[in-house]
Order: structure tokens, then C-alpha cells, then sequence
């Protein structure tokens, strides 16, 4: 990269970061952009519903009639929902299923799961976490019954309990929505013990004649209360995933709002937040189903998730549609021991990324965390190992960087031997010529930062979304899995934000003084002028990108940089430059065999000379 293509990127950078300041609309604009956006969003919705409705209302009642070969009796009495209308009305009542590490209250009204609350856990202002809560909940089925001349919606109805039975590995709970006699539909709720499983089964029990429709539509959705301090983060963190009945695992943008229509089948679905998850597996698959995520208004909540499909409906004697659900913490080996592939729900970066996180990163940090309760010292420890596992690597690149800072002076012979462009064949086969008889490699000191790198971006997957640093402190930290204010700003920073994080500024300084460090150590300030500006801007980046991250990323990064500093320092004591030149100096004067490969390189350009004269 030579030095105008660097000046190019940096103005590039600065160009494009004042315009989205200088251009961003106003709050006002932002809101009536937004008012309007949902409007016609929810009209299109409703209009698309209703059109759903009426196909599939259409379908049914042409499946039913053909069935059957009779005709609706228009003398029928019609009742707004016929065989339901005793369970309009009642007294809202709530049952419990509760084990060691759920409390899960069910609603008579809906008969549906009305709060998960996990009993180990807590939000960033010590109350306890709960899943979802209260009205903002739905969840149930709709169809067409006999004689009624409005849908029926299991949400709003009240529900019976039947049974409960408590067992050795479970609690079971059965709700009944009855219509006539011996006539009902039946939820079973069967809460695993000690676990974050809940088995559910739908029984549909003698309804042939009172439900007509062959499918029941299902609607299933929530508000998601906000746990953590970082409401950025956590909005950022959250989607809905889902699983193919093929095998393939995908998820809705986390960072916009989103909708998809899926025809195909689905095994899974995982409402995800940044650290926890509600997954509803299908036993015979879902289909046509209708994803939506939409973040909400008010700071309260994080997102509003929405799934609706539909599950078919037989119209046999009984009938049984098996449902399982997963209210869990996002840990990967939480996720993992299921073995329905819910560890996708962890963003771990991809490819290679993901790789060095899933089998280096992950097992590492759970060994160390086995045995060390302080998750800093954890930190410290991996940053370490890192740094013990590339040092060879990390020593050979600061050999070929004092190698080439050695035969500067002879490179300085060979520019103004070679000072014009038409020479620059020439002056490119000297210096390689120079740098093979001194045995000197000039990508070198690239080989550690690529062994790095993929080391490097997977830390910024991974302590982000990593669980069990969630509410862990560390020094003045008090959660490594976000970021540590040590000073409220009373305003707001563009790009950089209301507080200042002290490990994000360490990592920052500690950059600066490695690359004021490193540019007295090397010759790449003379030969490209250029980068060191670039060099200098990186720490600037950075103080703004990782403000907001989590400080155990921020952690991580400072004491990376800290142990090269310290390296280098070792380093520099260890290599003696007069003695490395002459050795250089020695190597020189041996006779250097060519390879193959050297000489077709050497018979090319002499060719491509020879093509110039001509010309």
C-alpha cells in the first residue's frame, strides 16, 4: 500500500463520516419517517391478513362441503363464537410450573405461558430476568367453528384446569377449552425438572363437528422486556433464527426491522435476545410461517417479536400436535447439549472465525473458567496462551523487521543507483537480489499477524456475546460483557456516545505508545510516510468504535498490545544489530544458488526488458 493510496482511504473515511453527521436527519424527521413507515406497514399487514383469513376460510368450507356433500343450514342459530360463548367470561386465575431454575405463570385466560422468569439470574438493575410478561403476550389458535360468526381465537378465552400431576422428573399441568360435552381442547404443559425445557401437546378431542376449517391458524408473540445495560447492544443482539426441516439455519436482520413469509418447513424457531432465548420446536414442522421482529418505542422493551403459521387440523376422533419449548440463557454449552443446533443463536463470526471460537476460543475459556472464579484473570491467562502460541512467529518477525532496518543503508544505495521510473525493473531485481543474498525474507513480519488475525476478530465475536461474562466484574468493571463507564458524559459524543469507558481509553493509549514504539524499531516511517498517519489514526478509530463494546473485549486488546510492548522491549535486548549485520554481511559473500522458480523470474524480466528496447 503505498502512500497515496493510504492518504486516499483516510480523506475517504473523513469524507464519508462528516457527511452521515452533517446529512442525519433531525429526531423530528427520524420519528415522522417512522409514524409513517408503520402506517402503511400495519395497513398492508391487516389487509394481507384478512385476505389470508378469507382464502383459507373459502378452502376449508369447499374441503368440508365436498367432504360431507351437504349444505350449511341457514336456519342454524348463529352465536358469535356458537359453542365457546360460555367461555367468554370468567375470572382471571394463574397457575404455576415452577422447578430449580424456572418460574413459569400460565394464564387461565388464553390458557397460555404468561411469564418466564429465570430464577438464577438477574437484570442490570437486580430484578429478575423475565422472558416475556404480562398482556403483551399472545399465544393460541384461531379457526371457524359451527354456527359462529366470528373466529374463534383461543387467546381470549378462558380455560379450565383438568389436571395437574407432579412426578419425579416433571410437572404436568392440562388446561381444557371446552365446547360441548366431551368436546374440548386440551393444552398440556410438562415442565422438566431442574432443566429449561417445557414439553407441549395440543389435544383437539371429538371437535369434527365444531371446528370447520382444516387448518387452525397460530399465532404466537411478545414484547421483550429489556435486561441488560446496554439497550444499543441488546436491540442489536436480537432476531428471531430459524431451522429448515432440511437442516439449514438462518435469521431475520438484528439490525433493522425485518419480516420474511417462509413456505418452506421449519423444525425450530428461536426468539433471541442478546442473552437469552425462547425456541418453540415443531414435532411435524411448521409451514407458512410468518416471521416479524419490529424494535419498540419505548426503552422498556428491546423488540416486539411475532410468528404466526398454521398447523393442520384432520378432523379426526383425537388428535395430538407436540410442541417443545426452550426458555434458555444463551451459553454456548447450554445450547449446545440439546444437539438441535440452538449454538447458532451465538453469533461466533463465520468461516475460519467461527472455527478458532467454536474449538480454540470456547474450550479454552470453559477449562479456565472451571477452575478460576475471576473472569479477568481468565482474560489474562487466554491473552497470554495467545501470546505464547505465535511467540516464535512474533521473534522471527521482529528478526526480518531488524534485518530490513539493517540493510537500509544498502537499500538507500540501490534507490539512487536506480533513481528513474524506467529503472524500476531494474531497482526491483537488485533489492531482491540483496534481501536473497542476505537471507532476508520481506514478508516476514507479516506471518504473525496472519496466524493473528483470525485469533483477533474471533475475540470480537466472542466476548460480546459470550454469557458467562454477563454481570461479571473485574477491577473497577462491574460487567465484562459490557462496557465500563467510569464517566457519564452530560451530553452525547457523535459516534462515541454519553459515558467514557476507561478500558476502551487504556487500549488506546497503550496503541499509541506500541506504534510510537514500534516506529523507532522499524524503517517503515521513511519508506512510507503515508502509513504512519494511517498508523496514528487507528488508535482514534478504535476509541470511537470500542466505546460502547463489551470491556472484556476492550480488556483483552489492552493487554495484547501491553505484552507486544513488552516483547518488543525484550526483544530489542536479546538482538545485537552489529552482530546481525555481519552475519548478513557473511551471508552476502556466499555463493547463492538459484531456484528453478528464481530463474524463470530472472529470464521473464530480462524478456520484458528486451520487449521495452524494442519498443
Amino acid at each position: 500500500m503505498d502512500r497515496n493510496t493510504v492518504i486516499a482511504l483516510v480523506l475517504s473515511a473523513i469524507v464519508l463520516l462528516g457527511w452521515g453527521y452533517f446529512t442525519r436527519p433531525s429526531e423530528e424527521q427520524i420519528e415522522r419517517a417512522k409514524y409513517v413507515r408503520d402506517s402503511i406497514r400495519n395497513a398492508n399487514e391487516q389487509k394481507a391478513a384478512e385476505d389470508l383469513l378469507k382464502e383459507k376460510e373459502i378452502e376449508s368450507q369447499v374441503v368440508i362441503s365436498e367432504a360431507t356433500d351437504t349444505a350449511v343450514d341457514s336456519s342454524s342459530i348463529q352465536l358469535p363464537f356458537a359453542s365457546f360463548n360460555k367461555a367468554l367470561e370468567g375470572n382471571n386465575e394463574f397457575y404455576e410450573l415452577e422447578n430449580e431454575k424456572l418460574l413459569i405463570k400460565i394464564s387461565k385466560r388464553g390458557g397460555r405461558i404468561y411469564s418466564v422468569i429465570f430464577k438464577e439470574y438477574q437484570t442490570y438493575d437486580s430484578l429478575p430476568v423475565k422472558l416475556f410478561d404480562g398482556d403483551t403476550t399472545v399465544f393460541g389458535f384461531t379457526f371457524i367453528a359451527q354456527n359462529a360468526t366470528q373466529p374463534i381465537k383461543t387467546n381470549n378465552l378462558f380455560w379450565e384446569k383438568s389436571e395437574e400431576i407432579k412426578t419425579d422428573s416433571s410437572t404436568i399441568l392440562k388446561l381444557r377449552l371446552n365446547a360441548e360435552e366431551d368436546k374440548y381442547i386440551e393444552y398440556v404443559y410438562n415442565l422438566k425438572n431442574d432443566d429449561y425445557v417445557v414439553d407441549f401437546s395440543v389435544n383437539i378431542v371429538n371437535m369434527a363437528d365444531v371446528i370447520k376449517t382444516n387448518y387452525l391458524a397460530f399465532d404466537w408473540s411478545y414484547l421483550v422486556p429489556r435486561t441488560e445495560k446496554s439497550l444499543k447492544w441488546e436491540r442489536q443482539k436480537s432476531t428471531i433464527y430459524y431451522k429448515y426441516a432440511a437442516g439449514e439455519i438462518d435469521y431475520l436482520p438484528e439490525r433493522s426491522d425485518s419480516e420474511k413469509k417462509i413456505n418452506e418447513k421449519l423444525q425450530w424457531i428461536g426468539l433471541k435476545t442478546h442473552f437469552f432465548s425462547s425456541i418453540l420446536v415443531s414435532k411435524e414442522n411448521l409451514g407458512d410461517v410468518l416471521l416479524k421482529t419490529k424494535t419498540h418505542q419505548d426503552d422498556s422493551y428491546v423488540k416486539d417479536f411475532s410468528i404466526n403459521s398454521f398447523i393442520p387440523y384432520s378432523a379426526a376422533k383425537e388428535e395430538t400436535h407436540d410442541f417443545t419449548f426452550y426458555f434458555v440463557p444463551n451459553s454456548f454449552y447450554q445450547l449446545a447439549s440439546y444437539e438441535q443446533g440452538f449454538d447458532r443463536l451465538i453469533p461466533l463470526g463465520w468461516g475460519i472465525f467461527r472455527w478458532v471460537n467454536r474449538y480454540f476460543v470456547i474450550p479454552v475459556f470453559g477449562f479456565l473458567s472451571s477452575f478460576i472464579s475471576n473472569y479477568g484473570i481468565v482474560i489474562l491467562i487466554i491473552t497470554i496462551l495467545v501470546k505464547l502460541i505465535i511467540f516464535p512467529l512474533t521473534y522471527k518477525s521482529y528478526l526480518s523487521t531488524a534485518k530490513m532496518r539493517v540493510l537500509k543503508p544498502d537499500i538507500d544505495e540501490i534507490n539512487k543507483k536506480y533513481p528513474n521510473r524506467e529503472d524500476a525493473m531494474k531497482k526491483q531485481e537488485a533489492t531482491m537480489a540483496l534481501y536473497k543474498k542476505a537471507g532476508v525474507s520481506p514478508m516476514g513480519g507479516c506471518l504473525p499477524m496472519l496466524l493473528q488475525m483470525p485469533i483477533l476478530i474471533a475475540m470480537f465475536s466472542f466476548f460480546p456475546s459470550a454469557f458467562e461474562l454477563r454481570q461479571q466484574g473485574f477491577l473497577w468493571v462491574d460487567d465484562l460483557s459490557s462496557y465500563d463507564a467510569v464517566i457519564n458524559l452530560p451530553f452525547t459524543i457523535p459516534f462515541y456516545g454519553d459515558h467514557v469507558s476507561l478500558f476502551c481509553l487504556l487500549m488506546a493509549i497503550t496503541n499509541v505508545i506500541y506504534i510510537k514504539f514500534n516506529d523507532q524499531t522499524s524503517m517503515s516511517s521513511a519508506s512510507m510516510p503515508g502509513m504512519k498517519i494511517m498508523m496514528y489514526m487507528m488508535p482514534v478509530m478504535m476509541l470511537f468504535i470500542f466505546n460502547d463494546y463489551a470491556s472484556g473485549l476492550s480488556y483483552y486488546y489492552f493487554l495484547s498490545l501491553l505484552i507486544t510492548i513488552i516483547q518488543t522491549m525484550v526483544f530489542n535486548r536479546m538482538v545485537d544489530s552489529d552482530k546481525l549485520r555481519a552475519e548478513m554481511q557473511a551471508n552476502k559473500a556466499k555463493p547463492v544458488k538459484k531456484s528453478k522458480f528464481q530463474q524463470r523470474l530472472e529470464e521473464a524480466a530480462k524478456a520484458q526488458r528486451a520487449q521495452q528496447r524494442r519498443k
